[in-house]
């Protein structure tokens, strides 16, 4: 089963998961495929990374019909940093084979780990 990754924000039990629905929403939304989450939390973009993108990941990964509001607002109990460590874990748990495959440079998208990198985005 895909994993998801359970957190408290305003008193609330939640949890973050990188569903097929998830996935294919955010690239709706976006018109990226999905592998470009690599491409947002690369190294050499970290101080780039829109917070836009932060919330939308976020969004897409607690599932349903979040608004953009109920999300930020979630972001905002939590701060930005820890909302894209989340996204990480989230990622890594959706791609658990992605380890063995993980790039030096990249993270946070199928085949390179999974793992999102928090920089300097708060």
């Amino acid at each position: 089963m895909l994993g998801r990754v359970s957190f408290t924000a305003g008193g609330e039990s939640r949890s973050l998961a990188f569903t097929t629905l998830a996935q294919v929403s955010w690239e709706e939304e976006t018109g990226k495929p999905f592998s470009a989450v690599g491409d947002i939390f690369d190294e050499k973009n970290a101080k780039n990374v829109r917070v836009g993108d932060v919330l939308s990941l976020f969004r897409h990964a607690l599932g349903g019909d979040v608004s953009k509001a109920a999300a930020a607002a979630v972001i905002d109990e939590l701060g930005t940093t820890r909302a894209v460590e989340l996204i990480g874990e989230a990622l890594a748990a959706a791609y658990p084979d992605a380890d063995k495959t993980a790039t030096k440079d990249k993270a946070g998208a199928p085949g390179n780990g999974g793992k999102a990198k928090a920089g300097k985005t708060a």
